[in-house]
């Protein structure tokens, strides 16, 4: 039995490895597949921060409605009252803290601010949430803030 010669590039057939040219070219694919997905899933993340801000913000008029709810119209006159009350409760058991009480509030997510300020007479509140350039604002009463 004959072989056949390589007459090409010598130890072509016996050759282990990749050449450099081959790892160039790989190394270039998955740049391009990086440079691709790296804006998707930073687009899909901030998607769904604001969307966290937004439901957040949500639960924390609901747990205000509740209280006025039980306590027969009442608004409430400080932050405690939502958090020594329960009204104010995430998934897992947690106190959802609020600007204001002791604690603070934890920045979910992260970056994110609400502020509730209560009239001390009973009269109104106004909750202000802020996210990046997003604000939400709700209010219900008037909300007499003290002048420092």
């Amino acid at each position: 039995m004959l072989m056949k010669k390589n007459r090409g590039y010598p130890g072509a057939l016996t050759r282990k490895g990749f050449t450099l040219v081959e790892l160039l070219v790989a190394v270039a694919i998955l740049g391009i597949l990086l440079a691709i997905a790296i804006p998707v899933y930073n687009g899909i993340t901030d998607n769904s921060n604001m969307k966290a801000f937004e439901a957040n913000h949500s639960i924390i008029v609901s747990a205000i409605n509740m209280y006025i709810s039980a306590h027969n119209g009442e608004f409430p006159r400080k932050i405690t009252d939502l958090t020594d009350n329960n009204y104010l409760i995430n998934d897992s058991g947690k106190e959802i803290k609020l600007d204001g009480s002791p604690d603070g509030y934890s920045d979910n997510p992260k970056g994110a601010k609400y502020n509730l300020v209560c009239d001390e007479n009973g009269k109104g509140f106004k909750l202000t949430s802020k996210f990046k350039e997003e604000e939400l604002v709700y209010q219900r009463g008037t909300v007499n803030t003290p002048t420092p």
